[in-house]
């Protein structure tokens, strides 16, 4: 049984090629294809279908597409909802829409069977190209403990959010989150953590930002730092480490066992 069987899928914007042949292929898998146009009444949708993911099309002609991800964010809601963005393939259109809160992004030249293991993952099934899942949670007999470890994570993506405390909380740790980088310094030193995770393209304050201030601060400079991004570029890791990071891992080609044990490797 395929892994998009049953799944709800919202696809907002107006129609691209890209989209709909990757429409038609997600109803091949069994998902089940909602459409809205890019307007604030979309959001009701999310709730009306039970949404468990939304395709979005941030190139639209529709002057609303490229704000509908902040109405997102300005939405209170529990569920945590993964965005996939279609976005021209440029690092500044890719990094808008990974700030604003796009789960990952996909562009006009890449094909839609591409994408389709990029959204199965969402759902347990490793990437095709990578051979990872940062998504999965898996339960395995390996488990690496942390019990008793103070961790501090800066992510904006509650959909990741959760399943990180969900892989955390097996390994004996309740960590802090914060969704962007405001007040960054003044939230550590409460949390005092042994071991920071920070995401680069956070809403409000970047992690650059972030990890400049952290490492300015003689109460916290100390304090290991793992980069854990979307961003593959090598100008970024260049710059994260100059800044002085421990350690840098892409989301999308990083296992979450990985990162807890570089998280256990690290802290004191």
């Amino acid at each position: 049984m395929s892994l998009l069987k049953n799944k709800n899928m919202l696809i907002v914007g107006n129609e691209h090629p890209v989209l709909l042949d990757l429409q038609q292929i997600l109803k091949r898998e069994g998902a089940v294809i909602f459409v809205a146009p890019c307007s604030p009444a979309s959001l009701e949708d999310i709730e009306t279908h039970a949404v468990d993911v939304i395709l979005l099309n941030h190139l639209s002609d529709d002057v609303e597409c490229p704000n509908f991800l902040k109405l997102l964010n300005e939405r209170r809601t529990t569920k945590a909802l993964p965005v996939f963005a279609l976005v021209q393939n440029t690092e500044a259109a890719i990094k808008t829409v990974l700030m604003e809160g796009a789960a990952d992004y996909f562009t006009p030249n890449e094909t839609s069977e591409s994408m389709l293991p990029k959204i199965k993952q969402l759902f347990g099934q490793p990437d095709t190209f990578s051979g990872s899942n940062i998504f999965a949670v898996p339960n395995d007999e390996t488990t690496v403990r942390l019990g008793g470890k103070r961790l501090f994570i800066f992510e904006d993506d509650p959909f990741l959010q959760n399943l990180l405390k969900a892989k955390l909380e097996l390994n004996g740790v309740t960590p802090t989150f914060a969704p962007d980088g405001l007040d960054a310094v003044t939230k550590i030193k409460t949390v005092r953590p042994q071991v920071i995770v920070l995401d680069l393209m956070m809403p409000k304050k970047d992690g650059f930002t972030v990890l400049a201030e952290i490492k300015a601060d003689p109460e916290l400079k100390k304090i290991p730092i793992i980069v854990f991004s979307n961003s593959d570029s090598d100008e970024d890791k260049k710059r994260v480490f100059a800044l002085g990071a421990d350690r840098f891992y892409v989301k999308v080609m990083t296992e979450l066992s990985t990162l807890i044990e570089s998280i256990e490797d690290l802290a004191p």
